[in-house]
């Protein structure tokens, strides 16, 4: 991701380096800039700069979002200007762009819950658990809920009427079916942090009572440099994009739950 860049030079080498088939993708970058080949090569080992037109094409060539876009021009402008005073402005917006950028609700559209809602349905993991199961053709009955989530019947009742009035789940035909689309809290919620706590301990039952070899339970305390940190946390937050992009078209069996923390002690 290139807000994890501190300057464009490096992030187009190693988009070249990268590129596969790598023949002849340094031609199609210069051409969709607008120069020779030539000039390119100049730029990524000289003091010769992109111009504004050059990084607005190239902006669009990578397909950059908004954000990404303009935090791309605004590293050829860093390179470009000479008095400390706009290269202070440009390195602050920078910085604000990244930290937008690297937030999770930047990077996933979903539904967001709204009004009272909220409260009852964050307050514990079981209101997901059993909103979501109700996907899962073969869990649409209270009683095939309680029995897989080793729940009271009468407990698992009351969360679907609920559910039902919420709209999450529809009520047809004797059978309890997911209302479509999926939730998100925004990252700022004062309930985020209650229900990152609420499946963290439903995460630890499971490390503690189950045992079952597909779950994995992992923990690990590091140094690192805080460079190789940012790319440590762009290549988590790709893969939540990739896993959520293979959850979405994926056939309903069984309920799953993941939990993924990353964060400078």
């Amino acid at each position: 991701m290139v807000v994890t860049y501190y300057d464009y030079k490096t992030f187009l080498r190693d988009r070249i380096a990268e590129a596969k088939p790598k023949r002849g993708f340094m031609a199609k970058l210069a051409k969709f800039a607008g120069c020779q080949r030539s000039y390119l090569s100049q730029v990524l080992s000289s003091h010769i700069q992109l111009t504004p037109d050059q990084a607005f094409a190239l902006a669009r060539f990578f397909g950059f979002n908004r954000g990404e876009s303009e935090y791309f021009r605004l590293l050829v402008d860093l390179e470009r200007c000479s008095t400390l005073e706009l290269r202070a402005e440009i390195k602050s917006r920078l910085e604000q762009i990244r930290s937008q950028q690297m937030k999770i609700t930047e990077r996933i559209s979903t539904p967001k819950t709204t009004g009272e809602n909220h409260i009852t349905y964050y307050s514990s993991w079981i209101w997901s658990a059993i909103h979501y199961i109700t996907s899962i053709p073969e869990m649409q009955t209270s009683e095939k809920i309680a029995e897989r989530l080793h729940l009271p019947l009468s407990t698992v009742v009351a969360c679907l009427e609920q559910l039902v009035e919420m709209k999450f789940v529809i009520h047809e035909g004797g059978r309890y079916k997911h209302g479509g689309g999926s939730l998100h809290l925004q990252q700022d919620s004062p309930l985020a942090a209650l229900n990152h706590n609420n499946w963290r301990q439903r995460a630890l039952l499971d490390a503690q009572v189950k045992g079952s070899n597909r779950s994995i339970h992992y923990s690990s305390v590091f140094t690192m440099s805080r460079e190789d940190y940012l790319i440590l946390h762009e290549l988590t937050l790709q893969f939540i994009e990739r896993g959520r992009q293979i959850i979405g078209p994926s056939r309903e069996e069984a309920l799953y739950c993941y939990t993924c923390d990353l964060f400078e002690v």
